[in-house]
């Protein structure tokens, strides 16, 4: 019987290889997305900038700044706000979900009263192997945003935004961080694009995919070995060909370890751990993905 967990493996395949980029090899870990363009942070408050302190004498690896995509949003109007998170130089902090080592990022955001707010979204990661301990997370920087809605019926005026957060960066050891930062906004009329409106567009490129959006792009087939399906301490192997409708998707770059994004395959909210996976295009402009893997026993109740 076909498992559903293999309907979720392979339709984030289809999520993470529809955004797929070609780049170069680089150390340890898979390259870097694209990177994001420039911007001017001089005009950003300094409530708004925080970077935490190790030791009294000694700064930690990551600054957090706050930014919004608008200057101002009307009674009902939705706008993006977002957690900034630039890291020194060989430091990384972690995707939602990893393997071996590494903890999420955390956000909580305070809003004016009777706002709401979406999850914030991943980017698409990088893949860390140190000495064949795996990591998925982002070096260098990223951008963790919500999208806010403001209520009908609020009324116009200043107000202020917060986010409070921690996190986990490591380069060989990891050391947490956690940190709160505001910004002033205006609810009324005549909201404009800030400087920061390209970080938010950069970024939401390199968002996954929805269930529904890949399914409308691509067709998957599956199979998998052993035909029973899993057995309690055995090998197994999943192969998905992920073929584009009506040449929604004009070509798939190359993935594996000299490209960026890395094929990350899980099951609801837990990582199948899975090595080698492996990615070939095919000549009829399909995708191939064979994962190998392990089971293992139920442990018994105690």
């Amino acid at each position: 019987r076909r498992s559903p967990v293999l309907d979720r493996i392979a339709l984030l395949f289809a999520l993470l290889l529809s955004v797929a980029l070609p780049a170069a090899a680089s150390g340890s870990a898979t390259p870097p997305p694209p990177e994001p363009p420039a911007v001017d942070w001089s005009g950003l408050p300094d409530s708004a900038r925080h970077r935490p302190m190790n030791k009294p004498d000694e700064p930690h690896q990551v600054e957090l700044r706050l930014v919004t995509d608008k200057t101002a949003a009307a009674p009902g109007e939705t706008f993006r706000l977002g957690l900034w998170l630039e890291q020194d130089e060989g430091w990384h902090t972690y995707w939602r979900y990893n393997n071996d080592v590494g903890l999420p990022t955390n956000i909580t955001w305070t809003l004016p009263p009777g706002a709401t707010h979406s999850e914030y979204v991943y980017p698409v990661p990088q893949r860390f192997d140190l000495e064949g301990i795996i990591s998925y997370g982002y070096d260098g920087q990223v951008l963790l945003f919500t999208e806010v809605t403001v209520p009908a019926d609020a009324a116009p005026g200043d107000v202020t935004l917060k986010a409070k957060a921690d996190w986990l960066t490591c380069k060989v050891q990891c050391i947490p961080g956690e940190g709160e930062v505001s910004l002033p906004f205006t609810i009324g009329e005549g909201g404009e694009p800030t400087v920061y409106a390209p970080l938010f567009d950069h970024f939401a490129e390199q968002h996954p995919m929805t269930a529904a959006e890949a399914a409308d792009l691509v067709t998957i087939e599956s199979s998998f070995e052993p035909e029973g399906g899993f057995t309690p301490d055995g090998t197994w192997t999943a192969t998905f060909t992920i073929t584009p409708k009506d040449g929604a998707i004009a070509q798939h770059a190359p993935l594996g370890e000299d490209s960026w994004p890395t094929v990350l395959p899980r099951a609801d909210k837990d990582m199948l751990w899975l090595e080698p996976v492996t990615v070939e295009n095919l000549k009829s402009g399909a995708v191939k993905v064979v994962l190998t893997g392990e089971s293992f026993a139920v442990d018994e109740p105690r």
